[in-house]
């Protein structure tokens, strides 16, 4: 019989073929030590024969009567592997205390073959290759460099590159970073804070609080939208489905001038600057509501034809690393992570009216890494008042930290 010794594997290869993958096992017969291929600590098996996936290493590249077994002495190490090692001592060379002999000492002690640079490369790069690993973006124009600040969307470099030919439409679920991406696409297009625009459309919207109005001593009243066209800059036309046809339509024209071309504004008309960039964000391609957002308008295909469309979905390596920086403890976030996930892919296989986007993976992070119970992590951050029947329908499932 034989009885797998060490829970770690052999330290060198074998000799024949150069496996690794391999375990000293006592012969209980013999004594001596063979070698074997896989396996639990200190279970019996039959010499030559298999169980749970025991078997003995039974080397191709020997030549017939040759033997594995080798004696006690030879075994790298046949202990089990929670067995306390000794810690190695240092002693000076006889004599006069010789420092060099000591610092040998050590070297001999802690000797270890030497490492494949190329070998730990691939390796490296082969567990990244299967890792979340948020981007950042730098932008290279005119010989200038701009990093920019943060972590950055995968999609990024594809709006700053399209932005700068035309207006941009970036379409995508809720909670995506779309409004994230467009200050970001400010800075790399080298502009100060103070040249970017930001403003929420809405169905109630009227024209006056994009190009002004004169009040009632006949001074004009200036807008964000003003700015922009008189000064440069770029303009981020947030829930841009969320708005009127008419509103939209208005903006045709100043979205298809160039710089020098004027617009009538209350006041007079008005150049438009040089670098004029504009980006609009919504959840649709503004052909109206659908099952999950109901509440969106449908726009004039006219306004819709003007515009560049990127669609932004969620970066993973940015939802883990916003996680991540919540606290949360390893394993609950990686639950939390797993659920939402698996969650999202079956309300969108499904056609379910539900959003399970990285929102609900960074709220139920801050309350798990304030000791929230698993159960109100779901209910307050993940469910959120889903019905029994939809919830059913995803399987029902639990948190189980």
């Amino acid at each position: 019989m034989l009885t797998k010794h060490s829970a770690r594997t052999v330290r060198r290869p074998c000799k024949y073929c150069g496996s690794t993958a391999l375990y000293w096992a006592k012969d209980s017969e013999t004594g001596r030590f063979v070698l074997i291929s896989a396996g639990l600590v200190t279970r019996q098996i039959p010499v030559g024969g298999y169980v749970d996936g025991l078997y003995r290493h039974n080397c191709r590249n020997i030549e017939d009567g040759e033997d594995l077994a080798v004696e006690a002495s030879e075994v790298d190490s046949p202990v089990i592997e929670d067995a306390p090692k000794p810690e190695p001592t240092v002693k000076a060379a006889e004599g006069n205390g010789d420092v060099q002999g000591a610092l040998q000492t050590i070297l001999d002690a802690v000797n270890r073959p030497a490492i494949d640079e190329n070998k730990v490369r691939d390796i490296v790069n082969a567990v990244l290759s299967e890792t979340d690993r948020p981007t950042r973006t730098v932008v290279i124009k005119d010989a200038e460099t701009v990093e920019v600040d943060g972590l950055t969307h995968t999609v990024l470099a594809d709006v700053v590159e399209s932005v700068q030919d035309g207006p941009v439409l970036m379409v995508g679920p809720a909670g995506t970073g779309k409004s994230t991406i467009a200050r970001q696409v400010s800075q790399a297009l080298g502009l100060s804070h103070e040249r970017f625009f930001a403003l929420p459309l809405s169905p109630t919207m009227t024209t006056s609080q994009l190009f002004g109005y004169m009040d009632g001593h006949g001074n004009y009243v200036r807008t964000v939208f003003r700015q922009w066209f008189e000064h440069g800059g770029l303009f981020h036309f947030d829930e841009f489905d969320n708005s009127n046809a008419s509103i939209i339509t208005s903006l045709n024209e100043a979205l298809a001038m160039r710089a020098g071309d004027t617009l009538a504004f209350p006041d007079g008309m008005i150049a438009k600057a040089e670098g004029c960039f504009a980006i609009a964000s919504g959840n649709t391609y503004g052909t109206g509501p659908d099952r999950i957002y109901v509440g969106r308008q449908q726009l004039d295909a006219a306004t819709l034809d003007r515009f560049y469309v990127i669609d932004v979905d969620y970066d993973e390596a940015l939802e883990l690393n916003a996680c991540v920086a919540t606290g949360c403890d390893a394993g609950k976030r990686q639950e939390i992570l797993s659920t939402v996930r698996a969650l999202r892919r079956k309300a969108n296989a499904n056609k379910l009216p539900l959003i399970f986007g990285q929102r609900s993976s960074i709220m139920a992070c801050k309350l798990a890494a304030r000791g929230v119970s698993a159960e109100a992590c779901m209910a307050r951050a993940i469910r959120r008042g889903t019905s029994d029947v939809n919830w059913d329908r995803l399987g029902a499932p639990v948190l189980a930290f």
